[in-house]
């Protein structure tokens, strides 16, 4: 089964939230697992595994339903579960599988389709500008929030509609958003997690704090969506990669003059927003005496008006991001943006270092006991049928302390070092514990035989 968990990534999410009978659920999974070129056998074979007690859950957060039928909050008991999941392997296993087979085939073929996947498009897009645009879901809030949230929806806007691929979701981390932003990476995770409570976006894999696939969520509400068309030309325009104004200053928002400048800021970023959309500026929490003093900062000082920003805001931003006086510590904002983008990737690095180095730690440990326990093959664990029999009690109990002496042993004269040790240990003690033996005793021997003294007896270590 080893073989199968590396479907999982791109179907555990549908399978656990797919809504709808067993059929629609095997049949969600089928076009999931076509899009993603996994074979038709191994999605056989996958859902048959995976099918099993407690496999299907009822989502966290009501999640935006996409043509894989994802998303939307249900709630089983206990029983319901257990049937569903048995339904399921019985479709999986029998004749109603090559229909339901064929069905994805055609809805995958459809659902790929130029114009269904161009319409998509528009209704995330339009969900985008909602969530630009409009008035935020929840609390209002004052600039600094408007600033950050908006700013940060622009972030993975902007990221989803320049990737080529045409996936309807984008990667993304806090410490790579707070490079985008200029933010601190607490502050990125913070509003990361407030955009999925407010349920603009939806994060289908990863978690708080770790680098997550995150969804624009198509608008549910009439209002909104209808607010939204408003700027229907502007939605095409960034669907089509066209430069209208809006689209321009939504697709400047990762520019090191907004975020690695002294002199602008993503507030100044939003009041320009606020001009081109022809929005009034308190929407976004943008004071009234605040407002004239953000345009005036934009208009006099920088020559950033409405009338110039489709033309020429890139060649604006360019020059102000080379200029040293919009800089800070002796260097440009474009300077302080590679500086800080050659710090994200060192770091991104060393954790690659480090989890390479983890992966060879643990293939050395299992080769290890693979050669231990080939050579000394676990004794045979003692059962309530030899409780009756005082003779072979004994025997089984003197081979054990004897296997346990020989690793002991074999342990003190390697000498491995302490990261090996702790890495071996818990190796060891899963396989006590597979081949019959208590966790606890289990643990306090594979403890045992990697770190007591050659004087030291397991009895007395056990009773220490």
């Amino acid at each position: 089964m080893s073989d199968l968990a590396q479907w999982d990534e791109a179907l555990g999410d549908v399978l656990k939230h797919a809504t709808g009978t067993p059929a629609a659920r095997v049949l969600a999974v089928l076009i999931r697992g076509l899009d993603e070129g996994i074979p038709a056998e191994a999605m056989r074979l996958w859902i048959r595994s995976r099918s099993v007690e407690g496999s299907v859950q009822p989502a966290h957060r009501a999640a935006d339903r996409d043509r894989h039928g994802t998303g939307a909050e249900w709630t089983h008991s206990a029983e319901d579960t257990r049937q569903m999941d048995a339904r399921m392997r019985n479709i999986v296993e029998g004749r109603r599988w090559r229909g339901l087979l064929d069905a994805a085939r055609v809805r995958a073929s459809s659902s790929s389709d130029d114009g269904a996947r161009r319409r998509d498009r528009l209704e995330r897009t339009t969900a985008l500008m909602a969530g630009l645009l409009l008035e935020l879901p929840g609390e209002r809030g004052g600039l600094p929030r408007n600033a950050m949230l908006r700013a940060a929806l622009a972030v993975v806007g902007a990221r989803w509609l320049q990737d080529e691929r045409g996936f309807d979701s984008v990667l993304l981390s806090h410490e790579l958003l707070s490079l985008e932003l200029g933010c601190s990476a607490r502050t990125a995770d913070r509003t990361l997690e407030a955009l999925l409570d407010a349920g603009i976006l939806t994060r289908s894999r990863g978690g708080q704090g770790v680098t997550g696939r995150y969804r624009i969520v198509r608008l549910r509400d009439g209002e909104r969506r209808s607010a939204a068309g408003a700027w229907k030309e502007d939605i095409r325009a960034l669907v089509d990669g066209d430069r209208s104004a809006i689209a321009a200053v939504i697709l400047s928002v990762t520019h090191p003059a907004w975020a690695y400048s002294s002199q602008l800021s993503h507030r100044h970023w939003l009041m320009l927003l606020a001009d081109v959309a022809g929005i009034d500026p308190e929407r976004f929490g943008i004071r009234a005496r605040m407002a004239p003093r953000l345009r005036a900062e934009l208009t006099e000082r920088y020559a950033l008006t409405q009338a110039i920003v489709r033309p020429l805001l890139t060649e604006i931003l360019d020059r102000l991001a080379d200029d040293p006086e919009c800089g800070a510590g002796g260097l440009t904002a474009r300077a302080r943006r590679e500086r800080a983008e050659a710090k994200y990737k060192t770091a991104i690095a060393e954790r690659r270092a480090e989890r390479e180095a983890a992966r060879d730690v643990k293939r050395q440990t299992w080769s290890v006991i693979a050669q231990l326990l080939e050579a000394h093959p676990i004794p045979k664990a003692p059962s309530f049928a030899d409780v009756d029999s005082s003779t072979k009690m004994a025997r089984r109990e003197a081979a054990f302390m004897a296997w346990v002496e020989v690793l002991h042993a074999e342990v003190i004269a390697g000498d491995p070092p302490e990261e090996f040790r702790s890495s071996i240990g818990a190796a060891l003690t899963r396989k006590l514990v597979t081949s019959g033996y208590g966790e606890t005793f289990a643990d306090g021997t594979a403890r045992f035989i990697l770190r007591a003294s050659p004087e030291t007896t397991l009895a007395e270590w056990l009773a220490a």
